[in-house]
């Protein structure tokens, strides 16, 4: 959902971005991926707190999050211009 506001997309997998819906709007939609991120965790949480692999299951996650936001910064400076010094 961030990506298609980032990218100004118009569907994603031939239906209507959600933020382009017309009872959904910019707001909500950067709440709602906020909300998506965090039910991930909420997730983790509920079914494998406590278990031995729990804390390499959230370093792994956490780390995967951080790697698709820094894919996603990388796209948004070399969409408009690219060049081996930039």
């Amino acid at each position: 959902m961030a990506d298609d506001i980032m990218d100004d997309s118009v569907t994603r997998r031939g239906k209507t971005c959600w933020y382009r819906e017309k009872t959904v709007g910019l707001p909500t939609a950067i709440n709602d991926s906020l909300m998506l991120e965090n039910v991930g965790y909420m997730i983790l949480y509920k079914y494998f707190e406590g278990k031995d692999y729990f804390p390499a299951l959230l370093r792994h996650t956490h780390r995967m999050v951080m790697q698709t936001i820094m894919g996603q910064s990388l796209d948004l400076r070399t969409s408009t211009e690219f060049s081996l010094d930039r």
